[in-house]
């Protein structure tokens, strides 16, 4: 353990690492479509009435085990317990939810999976800061532990990425609570990224990793599935 800024991180683990957290996962695609707009009884959506997508199948994670790790073309490469993310500055922010619809179809198709709730979470430009991006950088690129097969396509993690100009907005958090309580598993908990403004398929659950790159992340969640403008 040292410190960066005054803060108690982690040394970065080697790729893969991170992965020890896992304890169980689920396979295949899961989807809850959300309750119906007139049986909704107030301004921010409860967690039984948000929909859900998972694509590979949910994860349990050991949050004693958990890490996450920052990498890339950083000068100060580290990594977060549960413990340590807690304890860095944080913000709630609201925010509507919403699912793209199925990168299977046109984007115009199944457009009623929409929430509004509350986040909680340390804003991912603390956390870039930290680690003090080379100049070079342009994206960052996102890392959950679910994996498996989603439309007959293998990924051995789900990987997302922002523009690294998206990613030090205020509102983008590294979050670990909703309508504050903690991330359950079928949210993506203990931590998953939120990136509001943008679909929810780039709020990557279970997070593990941030990687600070130069050009597009080459996962089949980028490149063949939610590759449109407007992803």
């Amino acid at each position: 353990m040292f410190q960066i800024n005054g803060c108690h991180v982690s040394p970065l683990p080697k790729h893969g690492e991170e992965r020890k957290a896992v304890t169980l996962q689920a396979q295949g695609f899961h989807i809850c479509h959300p309750t119906k707009p007139h049986l909704l009884s107030g301004a921010i959506t409860t967690d039984e009435d948000l929909f859900q997508t998972i694509h590979m199948g949910a994860v349990d994670v050991d949050v004693d085990k958990w890490l996450l790790a920052i990498d890339g073309l950083v000068e100060r490469p580290f990594a977060l317990t549960y413990e340590q993310l807690l304890k860095l500055p944080s913000s709630n922010v609201q925010s509507v939810h919403e699912c793209f619809g199925s990168p299977l179809a046109p984007a115009t198709t199944a457009l009623w999976r929409v929430g509004n709730v509350i986040w909680t979470g340390v804003p991912l430009r603390i956390v870039l800061d930290m680690a003090r991006p080379q100049q070079s950088a342009d994206f960052v690129w996102s890392e959950g532990l679910d994996s498996g097969t989603f439309a007959g396509v293998d990924a051995d993690r789900y990987q997302k990425d922002l523009p690294l100009a998206k990613a030090r907005s205020h509102e983008v958090l590294v979050a670990y609570r909703m309508n504050g309580q903690p991330l359950g598993r079928e949210r993506g908990g203990p931590v998953r990224l939120v990136v509001p403004g943008w679909f929810g398929t780039n709020s990557t659950k279970w997070l593990c990793r941030l990687s600070v790159c130069e050009g597009r992340a080459p996962g089949p969640y980028t490149t063949r599935f939610y590759n449109t403008e407007d992803r």
